[in-house]
């Protein structure tokens, strides 16, 4: 006996009338005309039973009526001779006829024996007279559902656009149920669509939507996959997010201390993925998604943009970042004194030119009024009285850079 793929017999009987009604016939009245009406379901290729009563008749009769017609053919009958068989069967499939109740078993069912079969049997009862059976038996023929294939409107994709996917089918009796599943670049299956429709309509289509699919067809016979495909959605570049290091981050941009070495690292999502370009105050000046400048000078501060582009959707997107490049002044600050005022008080004063950010200046001494807290970048003059400073009195000023922990001094003595 063949088997379905849920190991399922390729044949069985669905009846449509009361349980326990085939039983009943022993016991029918004298003269009663008894009218069954069955369903039977068979695969194509199996095996099916047609049967409408427990007990074998003394005569019947077994007819086929095609479907869309109406005219009846005979199939088999027995009368006095026994069992006849007629040449219509062997378009109906291997009939047989059981001996014990007269029932029709068809191997080997082919698609066009679906119709309706008519039993017409008769039963010679001595004690309680005649009966006659009228039995409607349709039988329809399933046919399993073929291996299907995918039709895809278009397999290499760009994102945004509609796609539609269909589940093919040669052959296999409605009603089929189509189900989709999607495995991802990381072998993550995911069910996409379930429905009796066998077509997926996508409005617009997205990056995730890059993948192997493959369709399931199923009937109440059985089930099958298709082969997988291949679905490449292209899309990009996205806005290219540009990384600098090591760095600060300011209002203005990125701060790199001069002679470091700067990797600048430029991403942006692409399918096919992203070429780069770099520029330097719109002058190309590498290529690649890595820029390295080794021992940074304080002339390249200023523009760098990474180009990403999509040669094959030829499209592109760019970013750009100011670079600032901290570095110290030259030397170390210069101090002086003047007298000012009528050479009754001093003028400290002190300079430290250069460099990026400028320096940070202030003077130190306890003769310094503790409640002046002066500080400014590059110079700085303090005025400080005559009568309160003693002959020789040193006063120190100190320079300080971010770009350098050590602190810059230089002093100066005051000669009243």
């Amino acid at each position: 006996m063949k088997h379905g793929l849920d190991g399922l017999p390729y044949f069985y009987l669905l009846f449509l009338l009361h349980p326990g009604i085939l039983q009943g016939l022993d016991s029918m009245n004298s003269g009663e005309v008894v009218y069954i009406q069955v369903q039977a379901k068979g695969v194509v290729g199996g095996s099916v039973k047609l049967e409408c009563g427990l007990t074998l008749p003394d005569f019947y009769i077994w007819g086929y009526t095609a479907p869309g017609t109406e005219n009846m053919h005979a199939v088999a009958y027995s009368f006095l001779q026994g069992t006849k068989l007629q040449a219509l069967t062997k378009t109906l499939g291997n009939l047989s006829i059981t001996t014990d109740t007269a029932s029709l078993w068809i191997d080997q069912l082919p698609l066009v024996a679906q119709g309706l079969y008519t039993y017409q049997a008769f039963y010679k009862n001595t004690f309680q007279g005649d009966t006659f059976i009228y039995c409607y038996v349709q039988l329809f023929v399933l046919v399993p559902v073929s291996k299907p294939y995918i039709l895809v409107s278009n397999t290499s994709l760009v994102e945004g656009t509609p796609m539609w996917m269909r589940c093919v089918l040669e052959n296999g009796t409605e009603p089929v149920n189509y189900t989709w599943e999607q495995e991802d670049r990381d072998g993550f299956i995911t069910k996409v669509a379930e429905s009796n429709i066998n077509q997926v309509n996508i409005t617009f289509v997205n990056r995730n939507h890059t993948g192997r699919y493959r369709c399931q067809a199923t009937n109440e016979v059985n089930r099958q996959y298709s082969d997988h495909i291949w679905l490449e959605v292209l899309f990009g570049p996205d806005v290219p997010l540009i990384d600098v290091t090591p760095h600060s981050v300011t209002e203005q941009g990125y701060s790199v201390f001069e002679k470091t070495t700067v990797s600048l690292t430029c991403q942006a999502s692409s399918n096919p993925p992203s070429q780069y370009t770099w520029f330097y105050s719109n002058s190309q000046v590498h290529t690649g998604q890595q820029y390295n400048i080794t021992s940074i000078l304080r002339v390249n501060s200023g523009l760098y943009s990474c180009l990403a582009q999509n040669f094959i959707l030829k499209t592109y997107l760019n970013s750009t970042v100011t670079i600032f490049v901290y570095y110290l002044p030259d030397g170390s600050p210069t101090c002086n004194i003047f007298p000012i005022n009528n050479y009754t008080d001093l003028a400290l004063w002190c300079l430290w030119e250069g460099g990026y950010p400028p320096a940070s200046l202030h003077w130190s001494s306890h003769l310094l009024n503790p409640n002046v807290k002066a500080s400014s970048p590059t110079n700085i003059t303090v005025i400080q009285p005559g009568a309160r400073t003693p002959h020789n009195s040193t006063f120190t000023c100190h320079g300080s850079h971010v770009v350098s922990p050590t602190s810059y001094i230089c002093s100066t003595t005051a000669c009243t």
